[in-house]
């Protein structure tokens, strides 16, 4: 079967097999997240968030058009490759890094 880091390195070379993550669709918890920020008063511009295991970044762009500070970081090479090739006008940071 191979590694985590092997099965995730494959999942991101073959997008028919997770068609989730492949999404352009920020996820129903980050989206929440933003919402509660703006109830509570939180001056977006000057939120910064951690993606932890960013993918192809489909979350970070969505907060960072949402005007949020965002260091992404996968330790999966093509995906943060993807990622960075997605963003448009945003400014996100982008890192290949492995927390363990």
């Amino acid at each position: 079967m191979g590694t985590q880091r092997e099965i995730w390195q494959q999942e991101h070379i073959s997008p028919e097999t997770f068609v989730r993550i492949h999404s352009d669709t920020p996820s129903g918890p980050v989206v929440r997240f933003v919402d509660f920020l703006k109830e509570n008063g939180v001056e977006l511009e000057h939120a910064r968030v951690l993606d932890i295991g960013c993918g192809k970044g489909r979350n970070s762009i969505f907060l960072a058009k949402k005007g949020i500070g965002v260091v992404g970081i996968d330790f999966v090479p093509e995906a943060v490759a993807d990622a960075e090739s997605r963003v448009g006008e945003e400014h996100i940071e982008f890192r290949v890094m492995d927390l363990t």
